[in-house]
């Protein structure tokens, strides 16, 4: 949904929300997990399965993931006048999942398998606030100059794409069976 409003002849601005819902990801998830309890140690961890001694840990791969997105997104659009125009983008967002999105599943393993909902909270791909800056100046100077310091000083211009967004959601792992 958007929401566009000119407000001069040369200024623009725009809102709007921008929503996903993702389901059916990819997840990968310990089937024969080690059960919790007094005395558990790494050294047991096998032991302590409840398909032990025949089997060990086994991952399997379901799609059964969800995800979810909402942002406000908005613009400031200054088109080309007395040599100079600007884009700017501003959004406010959240994406929150309950499994990892990376290109391969190895590492995306829930934290409790027991307990899928341990592992909802912010995406690998949250970036809360993000604003992008685009512009482009003529410089004024040497333009009604001729000859040679035309042709090396005059008709320069300044560009740029400037981006500022928070940093990654870190998610901490110790290595080891706790």
């Amino acid at each position: 949904f958007l929401i566009q409003r000119q407000l001069a002849s040369n200024w623009m601005v725009q809102a709007g929300y921008i929503g996903n819902h993702g389901r059916k990801l990819p997840l990968q998830n310990e089937f024969n997990p080690a059960v919790y309890g007094p005395g558990a140690t790494t050294r047991n961890t096998d032991a302590r399965r409840p398909l032990a001694p025949t089997y060990r840990g086994m991952w399997i791969s379901t799609w059964d993931s969800n995800s979810s997105y909402n942002g406000l997104q908005t613009m400031v659009t200054k088109r080309m006048s007395s040599g100079f125009t600007l884009v700017a983008h501003y959004t406010y967002s959240k994406a929150i999942d309950d499994a990892c999105q990376q290109e391969t599943l190895d590492q995306c393993r829930q934290q409790d398998p027991g307990n899928r909902l341990a592992s909802r909270g912010l995406g690998e791909y949250d970036r809360r606030q993000v604003a992008v800056f685009s512009y482009l100046y003529d410089l004024p100077f040497f333009k009604n100059s001729r000859g040679l310091v035309k042709n090396t000083l005059g008709n320069w211009r300044i560009a740029g794409i400037n981006t500022f967004q928070g940093g990654q959601p870190v998610t901490i792992t110790t290595g080891s069976d706790v």
